[in-house]
This record gives C-alpha cells, structure tokens and sequence, in this order.
C-alpha cells in the first residue's frame, strides 16, 4: 500500500527519535468476540485480533500502532490499522488533557483510509475518572459517499470509569454521538452506548460489556488482552 502519513508520520519519527531511557515501550495482545467501534461492529459480529504497540515518552508524547482482523472482503481477510501520535499532560492535579492525531489505514481498501484529530479532557477524582472526548475528521477520499461527494465527521464520548476498592475491577460507562460521514443514519446522527467491567489482573485484563447504537444491533462483548 502506498500511502503516506503525512503529519501524523512526522510525529511517529519524532517519538521514535527520542532518548530510550527517557521512553517506556508496551505492548499488548487482544482477542474480542465482536470488534465494536463506536457502537458497530466491525469484525460482522465475529472475534477479531488485535495487536496494540505504544511509544511514550516521559515528557507526555505518544505513539501507537494498533490493528485489528475486521469483516472481509469476499474470501479475503481485512485488516484495519491505526497510527497515532499525540501529546498527553496534567492540566491540574485532577484534570489532564490529550490531543492526537490517527491515521486509519485499510490495506484491503486503500480508498477507505482517513485522519481524524481528537481531544479529551479528562477529570480524575479517588477511584472515579470521567472523560469528554471530540474526535473530528475532515473531508478526504476515505470519508466520501456512496454518491462520491466528500463529507466531514464529528464525534463527541463522555466515559466513565470506577476502580472497586475490594476488588481488582473497574466498572464502565460510556455514551457517544456521531454526525456526519460515518453516523450511518438518514437523519438526526448516530448515538452508541457501552456498559461494562474489565477485571485486572496482573500481566492480563478480561471484560465484558454490553454495547450497542441506534443504527446497528445490540450486543454483549468479552475481550481477553495479555501485557506483552
């Protein structure tokens, strides 16, 4: 596939350059019964593998590589890919705030590849955190329609998350509306919701979550990831 990064790119070598003591690598496999993003599935309701690399540094910058098995293409497996750059740091004791940038890249459909820009503010108080999040893709080849015409792409998250203090487990909620070229409605915008718990353990993380859209069919998801 011949596509170029461009900014994000240019981040992702910035990173990549920086002193390695100063950087902490992970790395992180994961297996899905249904890959949801957003509210719908991407995988046709089958388990999907994912493979998660990140880059960070200790002055708040970020990289990551991420992919994912999706539904095919004919006879033919599809793969999603996600290269993000970003910058992360602590606004005040309780809030901090991220911005990044991501490149979705399709090898089976290079046509279908697009950048989106994203911000999230995120308030932490004890075992409690809440995060509002913006995600905005403008037009480009990989958001046009069925009618060849280029469209933007808006999407606005509020999560929430709850440590139990008995217990290695985090409870999950999370509610999104999306407008635009991926909303996958005739009218009024796209809304998806999660809820959910993931269980901590040492070198691995096991949840499940019950999530769903107004443009798509409900269901309940396990996810298994291994700390590599």
């Amino acid at each position: 596939m011949r596509q170029r990064l461009g900014p994000v790119a240019g981040l992702l070598a910035l990173a990549a350059a920086a002193p390695v003591q100063a950087a902490d690598v992970s790395a992180e496999l994961g297996l899905v019964s249904d890959y949801r993003f957003r509210g719908l599935s991407l995988s046709d309701g089958k388990p999907a593998l994912q493979l998660d690399i990140m880059l960070e540094h200790d002055n708040g910058a970020y990289a990551e590589l991420w992919a994912s098995s999706i539904g095919e293409a004919g006879a033919h497996p599809m793969l999603e890919l996600e290269a993000a750059a970003g910058y992360s740091l602590d606004v005040t004791k309780h809030v901090s705030l991220d911005v990044a940038g991501t490149y979705y890249i399709y090898p089976g459909d290079p046509d279908a590849n697009y950048g989106e820009l994203a911000a999230t503010l995120e308030f932490a108080h004890g075992a409690s955190t809440l995060a509002l999040g913006a995600a905005f893709a403008p037009a480009q080849q990989g958001t046009r329609s069925a009618f060849g015409e280029a469209e933007q792409n808006l999407y606005l998250s509020a999560t929430a998350s709850r440590e139990l203090t008995n217990a290695p487990v985090i409870l999950n909620l999370s509610l999104g509306y999306e407008r635009g070229a991926f909303d996958e409605t005739s009218d009024g915008g796209k809304w998806d919701w999660s809820a959910g718990a993931d269980l901590a353990l040492d070198h691995a993380r096991i949840g499940l979550s019950y999530c769903g859209s107004n443009a798509g069919d409900d269901a309940l998801v396990a996810a298994l990831h291994l700390m590599l």
